[in-house]
């Protein structure tokens, strides 16, 4: 008999993924980002001889932010098969 083998680690998002949460969860971000540029929680990101203020979102931040979240758009098996026509 051979042994099963467990994945303790589940699989990583993909940024297609990610950017699909963070696009359902759209609203929620903003107002995570609005109370971090209004605290002065933010950097200057300087590129290109261009400034612009960075601001980083923590999974403490989302935590701490009391706002639900769903990840329910991670399952994208059904959403990306071509539909019989």
């Amino acid at each position: 008999m051979s042994a099963i083998k467990v994945n303790a680690t589940p699989p990583r998002l993909t940024l297609e993924q990610w950017n699909l949460v963070v696009e359902r969860n759209i609203d929620a971000f903003r107002r995570i980002i609005e109370a971090k540029f209004g605290d002065d929680d933010w950097k200057v990101h300087n590129t290109l001889g261009q400034s612009y203020p960075k601001i980083t979102v923590t999974l403490e931040d989302m935590q701490r932010s009391g706002e639900q979240f769903t990840a329910e758009v991670i399952n994208l098996g059904a959403g990306f098969r071509s539909r019989p026509v």
